[in-house]
């Protein structure tokens, strides 16, 4: 079982992620509202200011996606899924995911 984690920049794109994830039958999925803390430094903290220089992206926010799945193919699958439809991850800026194993979990099955 893996923890699916995506994070986009273009929130525009999310509601295609979201489907793209229920089409690959990935479960439990959330959205999150998340900001970037390099940037969060540079724009609060008066001492990171300096950080700003290095900050490539202008989105202060983003949507983070979490959901479990037991397709150990999954970053492949969503990689495919999504290139189809115009979202490249390898896009710079564009958005990552991840996977995380999960070893134990108490949720609703995900075997039918």
């Amino acid at each position: 079982m893996k923890l699916l984690v995506i994070v986009m920049n273009d929130r525009d794109l999310v509601a295609d992620v979201i489907s793209a994830l229920v089409e690959l039958d990935v479960r439990g999925v959330i959205a999150l509202e998340s900001e970037s803390v390099m940037l969060f430094l540079a724009q609060e903290v008066p001492i990171f200011a300096g950080l700003r220089e290095l900050i490539t992206s202008p989105k202060s926010y983003n949507k983070t996606m979490l959901g479990v799945t037991d397709n150990e193919n999954i970053l492949d699958d969503l990689y495919d899924m999504l290139k189809q439809i115009g979202i490249d991850l390898k896009i710079p800026n564009m958005g990552y995911a991840f996977t995380i194993p999960i070893d134990k979990a108490i949720m609703e099955s995900l075997e039918e």
